[in-house]
């Protein structure tokens, strides 16, 4: 008997392990990670920094340090794996398939050249506009990232803008040639919280303008809420919970993403209450516990929990959480 067809995730992240090789030994910055995105969904990474969250999409990418190396694992893309393409293909994927705007855009964008100048020479590279229509695409994209006098604005360099609007100059530039992928790297990191809500709502009407499916990669839950569709949580490489938002906020089974919800204030709540921050510091990748990588900072920590890496469980239709306290035989006194 023929069955339906089941739709193929737009990027499937399989298994993935990505090290850093040192002269003090190996890093293992993404350890064992799946991660799936469909089409026009919005999916957050959330974890403190060190978590492995960068590393994973950059290894997407191929963007690696010289001494960064995919070790195993596949990132299949529209039926393509991408550990395995030639460096010209993945040049000719990056930007036009998959844009990402990186975590300071004052680092990313060249300083020697005008905005104008590198808006137009990726038009043209990917999209083999004349220079004149490059230009003309490029002060389309420029507005509609909501930048005023785009013409002026080509004609400066990358200093002559404010933090937000070279931001959004990174926007437009990742979104030029129409990926099917955009991966926002920590995106309102060191903007003033005016700025970032005004960058959060311009990615909330750009996905809704163009379908495009977004990775949002923060370290900050609060930027995550309302914006993406699923999320999912990492911790020292690996993935701690994964599920639907509502999940994830509303019922999140696993310690840190509760630690992490319980540092973040509620502007809802009309009392004040202390915010508790997550005792203890992540561990040393270099040489990763046995067990669960959170233990040693977990207020619920078993004895199983030191000596055995737990499985992802799975406690919804979607919803997963790697922590043995929802293994069916956890003590109840422990959850």
């Amino acid at each position: 008997m023929n069955g339906a067809a089941v739709p193929m995730s737009l990027l499937e992240i399989s298994h993935l392990k990505t090290s850093f090789f040192t002269h003090l030994g190996e890093v293992k910055a993404v350890d064992d990670v799946s991660i799936s995105l469909d089409q026009g969904e919005t999916l957050g990474i959330v974890g403190e920094s060190g978590s492995g969250k960068s590393v994973a999409m950059l290894s997407v990418m191929r963007l690696l340090s010289d001494n960064g190396r995919i070790v195993s694992g596949g990132i299949n893309f529209r039926g393509r794996d991408i550990a395995k393409l030639s460096e010209r293909d993945m040049e000719n994927l990056r930007g036009k398939q998959i844009g990402m705007i990186f975590q300071d855009p004052m680092t990313s964008l060249n300083p020697v050249f005008t905005i104008g100048n590198q808006l137009t020479e990726m038009i043209s590279r990917h999209l083999g506009l004349r220079k004149k229509d490059a230009r003309g695409k490029a002060v389309e994209m420029l507005s509609a990232v909501m930048i005023p006098s785009p013409d002026e604005r080509m004609r400066q360099f990358p200093h002559e803008l404010s933090g937000g609007m070279r931001q959004r100059a990174m926007i437009a530039m990742a979104l030029c040639c129409d990926p099917d992928i955009l991966i926002a790297d920590e995106p309102t990191t060191a903007l003033d919280v005016t700025i970032q809500a005004q960058i959060i709502d311009l990615m909330k009407d750009l996905k809704k303008r163009t379908g495009t499916s977004v990775i949002l990669i923060t370290h900050d839950l609060g930027v995550v809420a309302g914006l993406c569709d699923n999320i999912c949580v990492m911790y020292a490489g690996r993935i701690a919970e994964r599920g639907s938002s509502t999940d994830i906020f509303h019922n999140s089974k696993h310690p840190y993403t509760k630690g992490l919800l319980a540092s973040v204030p509620n502007p809802k709540k009309l009392t004040r209450e202390r915010l508790v921050p997550i005792k203890g510091a992540p561990p040393d990748l270099l040489r990763p516990p046995e067990g669960c990588a959170f233990a040693p900072r977990c207020g619920q920590a078993m004895r199983i929990c030191f000596l055995r890496r737990p499985p992802l469980f799975k406690v919804g239709d979607l919803h997963g959480a790697s922590c043995f306290l929802n293994h069916p035989d956890a003590p109840p006194e422990a959850v």
